[in-house]
């Protein structure tokens, strides 16, 4: 991975050590810098689109060690009329459309390679952008934003968001079969649970399966009962309390 970050700066695409941690620079990247730690995130696939990446780069060894993808934002937020009011939500929606495109980028995915968790690179690359973002607004959005608030910690303001509906309806399936989400967090568990319930399994594919495109596209191939991956990311996001995030 240094050679990829050495190419890259030799293009010009130098560092911002002004927003550099201790030990690491903050470059801008690309989708190869996304590319090689995708599989350290917990949603499945990619963003529907990348319009900017920035990369956390260890000084000493050149070694990638975290990604900041930067994405169009979606149409239609749930959290947007209390995170921005009247700015972004005027009721008239070709007005919104156009406003939403035009002054707001959204942060969809910030990775750090397990190696460097618990160093702040995930708030230093979040600072990063949010000095010199794309556009007037930005937002984020963690399902697990309660338990690694590094969007707070950068300064972005937080929105709690109400359970979505293929939560709750997973939720009680669950509970009426007597197990709590957090079990299905856990590999082995996850599996015996999937074998041995054919309602547990029915609803954590049901729960894919109405998700957004990217959880669409890896349920696609899926044959006759989901994998235990399919219901950890379930799980978390039933177990867990999804916060939005919002900056500009």
């Amino acid at each position: 991975m240094a050679t990829v970050l050495g190419r890259y700066a030799a293009l010009g695409r130098g560092a911002v050590g002004r927003h550099s941690a201790e030990g690491f620079e903050i470059q801008i990247g690309g989708l190869e810098e996304y590319r090689a730690l995708e599989r350290f995130h917990y949603r499945c696939g990619p963003p529907a689109t990348c319009v900017g990446v920035k990369a956390a780069v260890e000084r000493s060894s050149g070694e990638l060690a975290g990604v900041l993808v930067v994405s169009m934002p979606t149409l239609n937020g749930r959290w947007r009329r209390e995170m921005w009011g009247e700015r972004l939500c005027s009721g008239d929606k070709r007005r919104d459309a156009a406003a939403i495109n035009a002054e707001l980028r959204t942060i969809s995915r910030v990775i750090v390679e397990p190696r460097y968790r618990g160093l702040g690179v995930a708030v230093e690359l979040v600072r990063a952008y949010l000095s010199d973002p794309l556009t007037s607004a930005t937002e984020a959005v963690a399902a697990m934003g309660w338990c690694c608030p590094f969007f707070a910690s950068a300064g972005m303001r937080a929105v709690e968001l109400r359970a979505s509906t293929r939560d709750l309806r997973l939720a009680a399936v669950l509970r009426g079969e007597g197990i709590r989400a957090w079990e299905l967090m856990e590999v082995g568990r996850a599996e015996a649970v999937l074998a041995s319930s054919d309602k547990v399994a029915r609803a954590v594919r049901t729960w894919g399966r109405s998700g957004g495109r990217a959880t669409a596209r890896w349920c696609r191939g899926v044959a006759d009962r989901p994998s235990w991956e399919l219901a950890v990311l379930a799980a978390g996001s039933v177990a867990g309390k999804a916060v939005a995030y919002g900056a500009g």
